[in-house]
């Protein structure tokens, strides 16, 4: 399997288009749409980290391996702070409001546990 690059630079262009139309086009007023602008930015903000990791690893003798370590635990964050936006953007349409805190509650749970996991590898 090979991984291509361009795949991921292409994505990260499609978000950022997205999330600029979201910002001029849609109502930024509407609880639904911020939730859903959140989402496309950390969408987008996790492409951009997959494709920098991508660059330093395959450059690995140029790019000292603390900064490998580092920039692969920030993208490992920002893909659980996506999840948790997806979460959260999910449960505005499937969940009454007094029932979503019930529903995103164990998951800022999981992305703490999450984040001090990502923490005792480093």
């Amino acid at each position: 399997m090979v991984y291509h690059i361009g795949y991921e630079v292409t994505a990260s262009v499609a978000l950022l288009f997205l999330y600029f139309f979201v910002w001029k086009i849609a109502d930024n007023k509407s609880e639904s749409t911020n939730r859903f602008r959140s989402m496309v930015f950390w969408a987008f903000c996790a492409s951009v980290l997959d494709v920098i990791t991508a660059i330093t690893i395959s450059y690995g003798n140029a790019v000292p391996v603390w900064l490998n370590i580092l920039l692969n635990n920030v993208y490992y964050y920002s893909m659980a702070v996506l999840a948790y936006r997806l979460i959260y953007y999910v449960s505005f349409y499937a969940f009454y409001a007094e029932q979503r805190k019930k529903i995103t509650s164990p998951f800022r749970v999981m992305l703490v546990v999450y984040a001090l996991v990502i923490v005792a590898n480093a």
